[in-house]
């Protein structure tokens, strides 16, 4: 899956001169539309979860779209302890609350009803697609707070993951020469928000757009009560190029069809495809080989595209080939967030671990795994990796998860175990256990953990039930650690 750098910038920087045109015709109504953003963060730490990183300053863009609902990226907003909106020119900030955001989407809304802004907003008007080869105008600040817009040339759109934790979305790509300044920035033909920029490489002069089509969606369901978020199809496939595979799965010769390797449980394409099935058309369109189709506005593209024009439930038509046969049917797609997966993506915003002897545990997730950095596929533990990768979206209808020994704070009563960590936990007090909750449920009922059993070595880690009251206080005030039990949200 091709990755594109999220860049977030930390302080707005001056353009060139060249090209911008300070508050032209187009710009003085979108004072009133576009507004700074300073967020103020911090983070839990997914490996140390008691703690909580430095506090992070980050300026971005927010835009005008409802009666004091403003739009900006999720990833401005992650973790914020506070909000703040400037208007353009002003130099005072302030406060907003984070209606609703999504990680997936990379999308959030703000509620600014309680700012008291020195003007009511001017809502952006939002449209379909920029369509690729089109032009286009973006809009920022400068220093100052004055208005500068810049060109841009709408190159092709495509399925790209925004950032390691994001999901395949449908972007565009756009070539800007002045170089955009923040995230959320304003994308705009004919006066209307076609788009949101969500990235921008300097050194190539690059960025990537979340289209018009997408944000209005957003912006329709996010404040309704019982949002669903992305919609998924919850099949794997993969291209289907090798004329002897195509005739061992009986697909006809030619440049049509990739091949169904998986299904995620829990969607409905679970019930309706089968490994080894030739997909041939989705949503009335043809597929060919590679598993792109021609679409009227975006051009040859990945068919995954034609999800995201979707929300969960929509009933998608679909052709398939299965032993030779033609089948056509209906697929309702799945609401990702609803997914009840054994790895989750992400962490809770305040994720649950227990740590009894210094033995430190929590359930695995995608966070806990991407704390190791940009290549945490080659620097986290590979056996939890393959794990994530392969079983993560398992259906857990009772709540399963991997619980996992992380790691072991050294102490009197662990000596001998330093070594253990990233280990999956198989039993507490000698019970099996398929998530931190069932090793919560086992302390409350014994009154501690004295023994953890570990899959795959074979291998009891034992405390000292006599020693352990002692040691708790002691490792808790050695290593800063308010609490030992944190249930989590």
């Amino acid at each position: 899956m091709k990755r594109f750098l999220f860049l977030i910038l930390l302080s707005v920087v001056t353009a060139t001169a060249a090209g911008s045109a300070e508050d032209s015709s187009a710009t003085p109504s979108l004072r009133r539309s576009l507004f700074g953003l300073r967020v103020t963060a911090q983070r839990v730490d997914p490996v140390q979860p008691w703690k909580k990183g430095p506090p992070e300053r980050r300026i971005g863009y927010s835009l005008a779209v409802g009666t004091n609902v403003f739009l900006t990226t999720e990833q401005l907003v992650r973790d914020a302890t506070l909000v703040e909106v400037n208007p353009a020119g002003s130099a005072r900030f302030y406060p907003a609350r984070v209606l609703r955001s999504d990680r997936d989407l990379n999308l959030a809304l703000l509620d600014v009803s309680k700012a008291e802004l020195p003007e009511a907003p001017i809502p952006l008007e939002v449209t379909g697609l920029p369509f690729p080869g089109s032009k286009g105008t973006f809009v920022q600040f400068e220093d100052g707070g004055t208005l500068q817009e810049g060109d841009i040339q709408i190159l092709r759109a495509s399925m790209e993951s925004p950032s390691e934790d994001t999901p395949a979305l449908l972007t565009l790509e756009f070539l800007a020469e002045i170089p955009l300044n923040g995230q959320g920035a304003p994308i705009l033909q004919n006066g209307c928000l076609t788009g949101m920029a969500a990235s921008y490489d300097r050194a190539t002069k690059l960025g990537l757009l979340y289209p018009g089509r997408s944000l209005k969606r957003f912006i329709d369901d996010a404040p309704k009560p019982g949002y669903q978020g992305l919609a998924l199809a919850g099949l794997a496939w993969k291209p289907l190029p090798d004329p002897a595979k195509r005739r061992f799965l009986l697909a006809p010769a030619g440049d049509r069809g990739v091949q169904v390797i998986s299904t995620v449980k829990g969607t409905d394409a679970d019930t309706l495809f089968k490994p080894g099935d030739v997909l041939t058309a989705w949503s009335g369109y043809p597929i060919d080989q590679q598993g792109y189709y021609a679409d009227p506005a975006l051009g040859r593209i990945l068919f995954p595209a034609l999800i995201s024009a979707c929300r969960p439930g929509d009933a998608i038509p679909f052709t398939l080939l299965r032993n030779g046969v033609e089948t056509q049917a209906l697929v309702h797609l799945t609401a990702r967030g609803a997914l009840r997966r054994r790895a989750p993506e992400h962490d809770n915003p305040q994720p649950a671990y227990l740590i009894e002897g210094g033995l430190v545990m929590r359930d695995l997730t995608g966070d806990y795994l991407r704390a190791a950095g940009t290549e945490w596929m080659l620097r986290a533990n590979s056996r939890l990796v393959h794990l994530y990768l392969t079983k993560g979206e398992e259906d857990a209808p009772n709540g399963e998860r991997f619980p996992i020994l992380a790691y072991v704070l050294p102490d009197t009563i662990n000596v001998g175990y330093q070594e253990f960590r990233d280990a999956l936990i198989a039993t507490a007090n000698g019970q099996p256990v398929h998530s931190l909750k069932d090793i919560l449920r086992i302390r409350e009922k014994d009154g501690t953990i004295t023994r953890l059993g570990l899959a795959e070595m074979d291998v009891d880690l034992a405390l000292d039930a006599a020693s352990l009251p002692a040691a708790n206080t002691r490792i808790a005030e050695n290593y800063r650690i308010p609490a030992l039990l944190v249930p989590g949200e």
